[in-house]
């Protein structure tokens, strides 16, 4: 009976160890499926605006763009989720305390967790994935074009509030470019090929 009870008590500090060391695993491969989450949900979008022309047995639009849509979901979920889950809050860890006016910076200097700061590498690294794809730098083109409107909102957050920026503003910092770009670039490469998607 007293080996049944240890072998209970030692199970759940023996999974969260487990979970420690795979986490930072799954977080890597959630961080590699946004490229190719992407890039399914722009392939249905570009056969949404006529760019190619599909097989209508074989494949449609619809189908690329909910795959497309559920990987980049389950990926940004377990970006958010996983440092949660894999780290335990120490009440007595010291993590530095901001003014009342700064609070939403909080997360930038938070112990667990991806960072909007973290986010901006990520950010470079899909660009020059762009950048490698042999088609005259179409798709790059319009990579760059759609991160310049994503950055249009941090410079308006910048101007109008300063470093006091609100929760909304920092959720939009982290996540807003992966709409945009992926909504932006079939846009993008649908105008330049004269397939225009209204009309």
């Amino acid at each position: 009976m007293q080996s049944r009870r240890l072998i209970l008590n030692v199970g759940p500090k023996t999974w969260r160890n487990c979970w420690q060391v795979l986490a930072g695993i799954v977080y890597v491969l959630a961080l590699l499926a946004l490229y190719p989450g992407m890039l399914m949900v722009q392939f249905g979008l570009e056969l949404v605006f006529g760019v190619w022309q599909p097989d209508p047995k074989s494949m449609s639009s619809s189908s690329f763009v909910g795959w497309g849509l559920a990987l980049l979901l389950a990926a940004v979920a377990l970006v958010e989720i996983i440092p949660l889950t894999a780290y335990e809050k120490n009440p007595n860890q010291d993590v530095p305390t901001l003014p009342p006016k700064y609070q939403a910076w909080g997360v930038l200097v938070s112990p667990v967790g991806q960072t909007v700061i973290a986010m901006i590498p990520i950010q470079w690294i899909i660009i020059l994935l762009y950048a490698g794809f042999l088609d005259g730098g179409l798709l790059f083109r319009g990579c760059l074009y759609s991160y310049v409107i994503y950055l249009i909102g941090p410079i308006v957050f910048f101007i109008r509030r300063g470093l006091a920026l609100t929760k909304g503003d920092l959720i939009y910092l982290k996540w807003a470019w992966l709409p945009i770009m992926t909504v932006g670039v079939p846009l993008f490469v649908s105008v330049s090929k004269g397939k225009w998607p209204i009309g």
